[in-house]
């Protein structure tokens, strides 16, 4: 905390005045105040940056000293004590801004809160947002901050009206304007690749600070005539208007210069410089010799004449700015500047010595920024001095980088990164990769991953052209691990794929590519990247590392994505290569997949030559593998071939019972359990050693059952009479093991096994209870109406016709005229109706059927509706 003595026009003590300032705000609480005064500062604390300010910018901050703060808040302030001002700088500099502007907020609900306490807080909350959107940095917080404080502003002005003691937040309001701008402008000066769409919003922000400023003074114009010669305690004092509109006129040169610095070199850059110049000039033709605004428009000038290239004309203006009657904040402020100003000049012998000196008084914030543009820009220079001194002023950037971020908060820290993060990018040597490799480490654990990103994405680059190999490898790994956890997936796997692909001889190249190829897998699956490209990838990793140990595990990848595409001969030649053990077996279960979709979809005259090709293929596997897949490929072999060969069963069979289960792993043992209970259940004569395996094997898996059971059903009606009855009677325990909700069988699906089993079984009675259960379970289902009038049909010579023409009849109402369901139906009422002894209505029925709504051409129907009616006729 800075105090500052207060003095009345006579010399006379009449209080104190506690100010801070940080970032681009001052705010004064005092007490005691009855006379016009005149502030004298000196400043007392540690780092000396703490100084009367009304504007405090961002890179080449201007230093205005406020002549009138203390002067009309008067006797009121005396309840502002200095522990509030104190707090909240304490909480804004810890972080903590939603905490100061509930306070803030919370003083302003109070009852009875006079205007000058009104005026200060609802300031002290603007100040609070504009320091977050400074200090933030998240683009989407910082809009946010600043619409905030906007909005306080606004309201607060629109509340007011043109009441003098409005002077403080119309000052505060244009100060975030200027803060705001002068924000993004730098950002834009440190950017690499700024765009047009970023260079206009720089634009437009410093337009409206200048709008506002504009405003502001015409505003003070409008009240200087009517503001009293003396102070009462209530309001501002004409003198001090008048104070406060010379600072605006000197603020609106440092906006222009700003503007000017948005455009590159150019007319419209020298223009706005030119313009401020003579903006400065005409601020201080108004100014008295020897104050504080005076020595403070010398370094403004000189600021922009260094931008001119006018060095010498700046020379001397800054000589002025530190003289011994200047104050010492401006003193150190002109100082900064003349180190820029030597570094501008390229005059490095200078620059060098200066810093070999002690600084001008305590340290600050803008001396340290200034002193860290030194290093760098000796660092990168061809001055040497007599000792190579360059890894040094490295390592002093670094350092001071850490001091300022440690001394001066985040706002400061963030610029001092900044410099020095696009001086190591502009770097030609080993040292500035792994510079900006650090940095973006730094920037990484503080949060601002988007900036790490970028930095990690430039040390690779900058490491790879120089050929640092480990700093290109940490540089990309850390990056690919960063896009990852900003759920970039297409960028984390790219980014993994180029560190490969730069060295694939380097150990660790093979499995960068394989993650790469995990990220690309699951950005597929999002729809983020497309399934081409994965492809590419996967023949890729072959291609550069066929032997490595993930070689295998790509080759399975990339068989399952050529399956998926029916490219069938590519995939099964990558499942056959896979010659690790653990991964073998992996590749026997793949193949197996897809011989199995490539048999379901063949044309049946295709089968054949498929089943030799078939055996063929599973052999030349179990050639070359361990016992256990060799068995693998046995069962798998024997499981396809059952379901297009049935006649083959007993060399299955045979085949099977010579292997060991034992080889086999629980997952594969299911399987050739399976294949073994399938294998004897086709052999007419070893249902019965089936059936006995089936009550051997206690926990047998319910998949097992249940796809057993789905092969053998299709089975029944090619079956002798006697090899079907014991064959449904294995069906139908099979399904017991597999019940609907407690295995994967599908509930309707089970139903009908069961009851197409039960009707080869003989047990009729069974199955058409089962079946009428299901029709009644599902009433609208169509299909279940015709399953139940069939069953019924089948079962009519044990349980009687009538059951079955009533349920045809049902089926032919619900069904639409003229559809299959239909003519089913009304052909089922006729078969029963003669069953049942009444054949001439049989044949009304069917005579009816054919005259009104005859089946179409080509149709089955008619066929079978002419062969019932020509037996019936007989």
């Amino acid at each position: 905390m800075t105090s500052y003595r207060l003095r009345s026009v006579n010399d006379g003590d009449v209080g104190c005045v506690v100010a801070n300032v940080r970032g681009d705000n001052i705010f004064m609480s005092g007490r005691n105040f009855n006379k016009n005064i005149n502030i004298t500062a000196g400043c007392h604390t540690p780092d000396g940056l703490l100084f009367c300010l009304l504007g405090y910018w961002i890179r080449f901050s201007w230093v205005l000293v406020i002549f009138c703060q203390g002067v009309f808040v008067g006797a009121a302030f005396a309840q502002l004590e200095a522990y509030d001002q104190r707090f909240l700088d304490g909480l804004r500099q810890r972080g903590y801004y939603d905490l100061a502007a509930s306070c803030c907020r919370r003083q302003l609900a109070r009852d009875k809160l006079s205007p000058i306490e009104q005026a200060w807080w609802t300031a002290e909350l603007i100040r609070t947002y504009t320091e977050q959107a400074l200090a933030s940095p998240d683009p989407a917080q910082q809009d946010t901050a600043i619409q905030k404080a906007r909005q306080e502003a606004a309201r607060y002005v629109a509340a007011a009206g043109d009441r003098p003691v409005s002077v403080w937040v119309r000052r505060q309001a244009a100060l975030t304007e200027m803060a705001w701008g002068k924000r993004l402008r730098e950002v834009l000066e440190l950017s690499r690749k700024a765009t047009d769409d970023e260079r206009g919003r720089a634009l437009s922000a410093l337009r409206q600070a200048a709008r506002q400023l504009e405003e502001f003074e015409r505003w003070l114009d409008q009240q200087i005539p009517s503001a009293p010669r003396l102070t009462t305690g209530q309001q501002p004092t004409q003198d001090d208007l008048l104070a406060v509109r010379s600072q605006v006129r000197l603020l609106r040169g440092g906006v222009l210069r700003e503007q000017a610095l948005c455009y590159p070199d150019g007319a419209d850059r020298l223009g706005l410089l030119g313009e401020s110049l003579q903006s400065l000039q005409q601020a201080l033709s108004q100014l008295p010799d020897g104050d504080r605004l005076t020595f403070l428009a010398y370094v403004e000038q000189a600021m922009v004449l260094r931008h001119l290239g006018s060095f010498t004309e700046a020379e001397p203006l800054l000589s002025k700015a530190q003289a011994d009657e200047a104050p010492q904040e401006i003193r150190q402020l002109a100082a900064a500047e003349r180190l820029r100003l030597l570094v501008a000049q390229g005059r490095w012998h200078d620059a060098w010595q200066s810093l070999q000196q002690p600084p001008p008084g305590p340290a600050n914030a803008e001396w340290d920024l200034a002193v860290l543009e030194v290093l760098i820009a000796l660092w990168h220079q061809e001055f040497r001095p007599p000792v190579n001194l360059r890894n040094t002023w490295r390592e002093q950037a670094v350092a001071l980088t850490h001091h300022i971020e440690k001394q001066h908060g985040p706002y400061w820290a963030r610029r001092a990164e900044q410099l020095l993060l696009r001086a190591a990018g502009a770097g030609s040597g080993a040292a500035d990769a792994e510079l900006l490799r650090r940095q973006a480490d730094d920037l990484f654990l503080r949060g601002q991953l988007g900036e790490a990103l970028e930095a990690y994405d430039r040390a690779a680059e900058m490491a790879a052209r120089l050929n640092v190999e480990q700093e290109r490898w940490t540089a990309r790994g850390r990056a690919a691990r960063l896009a990852e956890k900003l759920d970039d997936l297409p960028g984390a796997a790219e980014r993994w794929r180029t560190a490969a692909l730069e060295r694939p001889d380097r150990t660790e190249a093979s499995a960068a590519h394989r993650e790469a190829l995990r990220l690309a897998a699951q950005a597929v699956q999002r729809g983020a990247l497309p399934p081409e490209k994965l492809d590419q990838w996967l023949e890729e990793h072959l291609q550069h590392w066929p032997d490595g140990g993930s070689a295998d595990g790509v080759r399975l990848a990339l068989a399952d994505r050529y399956a998926q595409q029916r490219r069938w001969d590519e995939a099964l030649a990558l499942c056959r290569a896979i010659r690790t053990l653990d991964r073998q077996g992996d590749a026997v279960r793949l193949a197996r997949q897809i011989w199995q979709t490539r048999l379901t979809t063949a044309p049946a005259e295709e089968l054949t030559v498929l089943r030799d090709e078939l055996a063929r293929y599973f052999e030349s596997m179990a050639a070359r593998a361990e016992p256990a897949v060799a068995a693998l490929a046995a069962v798998a072999r024997a499981w396809l071939t059952l379901g297009i060969a049935p006649e083959l069963a007993p060399q299955m069979a045979a085949q099977l019972t010579q292997l060991d289960p034992s080889l086999l792993v629980d997952r594969d043992r299911a399987d050739y359990q399976a294949a073994l209970l399938l294998a004897q259940a086709l052999q007419p004569d070893a249902v019965a050693a089936s059936e006995e395996l089936l009550r051997d094997i206690s926990d047998l898996e319910p998949q097992v059952a249940w796809d057993v059971a789905a092969r053998l059903v299709p089975r029944l009606d090619h079956a002798s009479q006697d090899h079907r009855t014991v064959l449904a009677a294995l069906v139908v325990k099979l399904l017991d093991r597999c019940q609907p909700g407690s295995g994967p069988a599908d509930a309707e699906r089970w139903v009908a096994l069961r009851v197409e089993a039960l009707l080869a079984a003989g047990q009729w009675q069974a199955a058409a209870e089962l079946a009428r259960k299901a029709a009644t379970d599902y009433p609208m289902s169509l299909d279940w109406q015709l399953t139940y009038a069939r069953v019924l049909g089948r079962a009519a010579t044990e349980i009687g016709w009538q059951p079955a023409l009533q349920q045809w009849r049902r089926v032919a109402a619900g069904s639409a005229p003229g559809s299959d369901p239909w003519f089913e139906a009304k052909l089922g009422v006729a078969e029963a109706l003669a069953a049942s002894g009444q054949p001439d209505e049989a044949r009304k029925l069917l005579r009816y059927v054919l005259l009104t709504s005859p089946p179409p051409q080509g149709s089955p129907w008619n066929a079978r509706y002419q062969k019932l009616l020509s037996r019936l006729s007989q």
